[in-house]
């Protein structure tokens, strides 16, 4: 496989290594709040997925969840960090994370997912996405994508961050986007309630009847991605992070910090019994499907 541009810091002495993803046409910069806090106390790493940042692809990427977790298992391996991981994951990644504690069972001892998205394929909000896609071109249905749906965010960040992924291979992004509503349809509630290690969600935006809300209290809102959490993952922590758009690490860095800092050492004071393997080497699903439209 190509090589995938990481960096490893922080305390090589840790029994734990946080893995931070960052979220689709994102890059691993995204993490530089989380590095500074962390690095004292744990093992870090961070990375660019392929075809992100200094990563380039493989010959022939398969740009879908299953694969891209596959991948980033066969680089863990080949790391041989010899520690228990916990999987920090920001936005569509979120996904990624859930495959890989699946490929590796023993090595995972938590997650950390940050605010994911999620609509059924069937939601008509969804299928104009789809629309507009083939229709509008990539470029304008991105920056259409970007401002609706990252609205809460701080415009100069919103800014930044689409002029990044409007830089990348456009192939690739509408590709992972299709990728993501894939899995969605076929695979992400089998993978949520095979999920049994513990698992801290930090929510910030939020769609309600189709339309994105802000978070302005602590007390969990009602979502179609929150409501499959609380469906599946019975013991999943959610926290609410008011007052925040999308990227939650830069936009509020220190309350994200201490959120992920409450929940390692509660992982670290009480560790969970060590699960059978049983997705050690295997796919959940294969992806090779389409879309029912």
């Amino acid at each position: 496989m190509q090589p995938i541009h990481h960096s490893v810091t922080g305390k090589a002495s840790s029994s734990l290594c946080l893995v931070f993803i960052h979220g689709m046409l994102c890059d691993q910069s995204n993490w530089t709040h989380q590095i500074q806090y962390f690095k004292s106390q744990y093992h870090i790493l961070t990375l660019d997925l392929p075809g992100h940042g200094e990563s380039s692809a493989k010959p022939k990427q398969q740009w879908d969840v299953v694969n891209l977790a596959a991948d980033l298992k066969q680089f863990l391996t080949e790391l041989n960090l010899n520690k228990q991981l916990v999987i920090v994951a920001h936005s569509a990644s979120v996904r990624i994370a859930l495959e890989l504690n699946y490929l590796m069972a023993e090595e995972v001892a938590g997650l950390v997912l940050l605010d994911c998205g999620y609509q059924t394929i069937s939601h008509p909000d969804m299928k104009q996405w789809l629309v507009d896609l083939r229709q509008k071109g990539y470029a304008t249905w991105l920056t259409h994508f970007f401002s609706s749906k990252f609205g809460l965010s701080l415009p100069s960040l919103r800014e930044t961050m689409l002029q990044n992924a409007l830089d990348l291979d456009p192939a690739m992004g509408e590709a992972l986007y299709l990728a993501v509503k894939t899995y969605d349809y076929y695979t992400l509630e089998k993978c949520l309630k095979l999920t049994t290690v513990p698992v801290l969600v930090l929510q910030s935006s939020f769609y309600k009847n189709g339309t994105l809300q802000s978070a302005f209290s602590k007390t969990a809102v009602g979502s179609e991605w929150l409501d499959l959490i609380k469906s599946t993952m019975l013991k999943a922590q959610i926290q609410i992070m008011p007052h925040c758009g999308h990227w939650i690490m830069l936009e509020q860095p220190d309350a994200c910090n201490q959120a992920i800092e409450h929940f390692v050492q509660h992982l670290t004071a009480s560790p969970a019994k060590k699960r059978p393997a049983k997705g050690k080497g295997k796919t959940l699903i294969s992806n090779n499907f389409d879309l029912p439209l």
